[in-house]
């Protein structure tokens, strides 16, 4: 019988766990591995030799995404659209999720499903919302009175009002308020003013939402329990060795130094954040804290702490208004740097190796 030829064996595409990154010694772009245990940067270039990174390095992680991009549900001031492929690499293995400071839930709806997922917010109208849209039943109604919904100033600034007074006649209809509100401000601030302008069609864009993203979101939130729990509370009560808990706090700087900037009933405050940081130093599951980064604050979460630390440096844009694209000036860029701080070692989270900090 002639011999069955071989068929030749495919070779399995490596998962990607490296980043892609600026080097911060020589400004080119390349991939962070680790050697032994150590950073290094490779470049692509074979003439540019790898570069070492040290621990005080502030990295610039230049964005992509090798899976699909998530579905929308809210405009949100400070969520985490531009570094979402890089946290959807730094999570560690884990049964329970826990989103302390929860806001839009980016990663949450981001990430694979989890056994269990919580998503908590102090926000009573963000947690209504939430509600609402995991209901079977208000959830069809809460979509039905959204398409019937025009895209004008003069509903945006209305609805901004009935909700300052808390003028709502059901769970409903503070809903509809809520994600109208948000996904009509600028920026995605409460208030910040009505978004419109000649370079995008937003009308367009929230009928997308509507129509396109709010099914998979609901079908996503099915499984996830929401709370509405002061932080201290939410920690104690999720709190395991197989926990993980994602914790992106109010930024001490916005509600020290700015009028309201979250629209918080009571100002996140250094106390709460002290008390924080107490919590995480006894937790016994994994965590990652995200802050703006401070050198003030930077050296009081070491101190207490001593966890890992990474520094993520990435640029955004500021859209011009008003023109056409001709006279329109090019869009202002600028830089912000994030601190991460982690019980485990963030760097190599996304290889499935757990290297948790010893107390």
């Amino acid at each position: 019988m002639p011999r069955k030829e071989k068929r030749p064996q495919r070779k399995r595409r490596r998962k990607r766990t490296a980043f892609w990154v600026i080097c911060p010694k020589c400004g080119e772009a390349g991939f962070l591995r680790f050697r032994d245990g150590k950073p290094v940067i490779e470049h692509r270039n074979p003439k540019i030799t790898a570069h070492m990174v040290s621990r005080y390095d502030s990295l610039e992680v230049i964005p992509y995404f090798d899976k699909p991009i998530p579905p929308t549900f809210i405009r949100y001031m400070g969520a985490d659209s531009t570094i979402l492929p890089f946290l959807l690499k730094i999570i560690p293995p884990h049964r329970c999720y826990v989103e302390v400071f929860g806001g839009s839930a980016k990663l949450l709806l981001a990430k694979p499903p989890s056994k269990v997922e919580v998503y908590n917010d102090i926000d009573g109208n963000l947690v209504n919302l939430f509600m609402v849209v995991s209901d079977e039943e208000k959830f069809n109604e809460f979509v039905r009175r959204m398409r019937w919904l025009l895209y004008s100033r003069e509903i945006y600034f209305t609805f901004l009002k009935k909700m300052k007074n808390k003028e709502w006649k059901d769970d409903i209809d503070r809903a509809v308020m809520t994600f109208y509100c948000y996904n009509i401000s600028y920026g995605g601030k409460w208030g910040g003013g009505f978004s419109a302008g000649p370079a995008t069609n937003q009308a367009q864009a929230l009928f997308n939402i509507i129509e396109k993203n709010l099914p998979l979101i609901h079908e996503r939130l099915k499984r996830v329990y929401i709370e509405r729990l002061d932080f201290r509370e939410c920690i104690r009560k999720y709190d395991h060795e197989y926990t993980f808990f994602y914790l992106d706090p109010p930024h001490l700087f916005l509600t020290t130094e700015t009028d309201n900037y979250y629209r918080l009933q009571e100002r996140f405050s250094e106390e709460d954040f002290m008390d924080l940081l107490q919590l995480l130093k006894r937790a016994k599951g994994l965590w990652l804290l995200k802050h703006i980064y401070l050198p003030y604050l930077d050296d009081l979460v070491m101190k207490e702490l001593e966890p890992y630390r990474f520094l993520l440096r990435f640029r955004r844009n500021i859209p011009s208004i008003g023109g056409d694209r001709e006279t329109r000036p090019e869009p202002k860029r600028y830089h912000m740097v994030y601190s991460f701080y982690a019980n485990y070692n963030i760097m190599r989270a996304g290889s499935g190796i757990v290297e948790k900090r010893s107390k």
